[in-house]
C-alpha cells in the first residue's frame, strides 16, 4: 500500500481523471489531503481517514470505500455493506467538489461490477473444466451379451465416482438376470414379456427407495418372500 506521500503526489490523486488511476490510486483519491499526508505504508495509527468529500471518518478498507463511494454497491458475495453512503450523493450543491465526486463515484462503480463479472466468469469457467474432466475420466465399458437382444453389443458410461461406491454396472445387472432366469428353468423370452419389462424399469426407477436391511437376509429389497403360510394361505384360497 502507497505510503509518505508527498503534497505532489497527493494533488495527483485529486485532480487526475479518475479512470486513468490504478485501482489503489482511485480510492485513495477519496481521502482527504491532511489523512492521506499522515498516512504510512501500513494505513493509518489511532484515528480513521476522513472522506475527502464529506469528512466522515471511517476505516479504510477496498470493500468499504466502495461502499461508501455509492449506494449501488449492495452487496459482494457474503458480505453486506460495511459503511454508510457519502452525504454528497444526495447533496444539492453544484460545486467543482460535487462533480468530482461523481466522476470518481463513477469510476468506482464501475470497476466494482467490472470484478465481479470476472469472478462470475471465472467461476463459471471452473465449473465447465470439471464437467469437462468428469466427462474425460469416464469409463466405457462395452457389454456384448444383451439378453433382451442376443449378439448385440451395447456401451454404458461409469463414471470415476459410481466406480468408488462400486455401482452395479451394466454388466452386473445382465449377469443377475440371466442368474435368476436359468436358476428358475425359464427362458431368454420371459424378458420380452411387457409386464417383465415394465417390472424391470419400475425396479430401476426406484433404485435405493426399494432396498432394506434385515439380520436374516442382509440386504434385501421389499417384495415379500413367499413362506410356507403364504403358501398354505394360497393353497386354502
Amino acid at each position: 500500500m502507497m505510503g509518505n506521500l508527498k503534497e505532489d503526489d497527493i494533488q495527483k490523486l485529486h485532480t487526475t481523471a479518475p479512470e486513468q488511476l490504478t485501482d489503489q490510486e482511485l480510492l485513495l483519491s477519496t481521502i482527504s489531503a491532511a489523512d492521506l499526508a499522515r498516512k504510512h505504508s501500513g494505513g493509518w495509527d489511532k484515528e480513521h481517514p476522513k472522506c475527502l468529500f464529506c469528512g466522515k471518518a471511517y476505516r479504510f478498507r477496498t470493500f468499504t470505500a466502495q461502499c461508501h463511494m455509492t449506494s449501488q454497491v449492495t452487496g459482494s458475495g457474503k458480505h453486506k455493506r460495511e459503511a454508510a453512503v457519502c452525504s454528497m450523493e444526495s447533496t444539492k450543491d453544484d460545486s467543482p467538489l460535487k462533480a468530482r465526486f461523481f466522476a470518481v463515484r463513477k469510476e468506482v462503480y464501475k470497476r466494482f461490477k467490472d470484478k465481479q463479472q470476472t469472478e462470475q466468469q471465472a467461476a463459471s469457467a471452473a465449473l465447465k473444466r470439471s464437467m469437462s474432466e468428469r466427462e474425460r475420466d469416464s469409463e466405457v465399458i462395452d457389454v456384448d451379451n444383451d439378453i433382451t437382444a442376443p449378439g448385440a453389443s451395447k456401451q454404458t458410461n461409469r463414471t470415476v465416482t459410481d466406480r468408488l461406491i462400486k455401482k452395479p454396472s451394466h454388466e452386473d445387472f445382465v449377469a443377475a438376470w440371466s442368474e435368476a432366469v436359468l436358476g428358475k428353468g425359464l427362458t431368454f423370452d420371459f424378458f420380452s414379456d411387457p409386464l417383465v419389462r415394465k417390472a424391470i424399469l419400475v425396479t430401476a426407477q426406484c433404485a435405493d427407495s426399494i432396498i432394506t436391511s434385515s439380520s436374516t437376509h442382509a440386504k434385501d429389497t421389499v417384495l415379500l418372500r413367499r413362506t410356507t403360510r403364504t403358501q398354505n394361505s394360497a393353497c386354502d384360497r
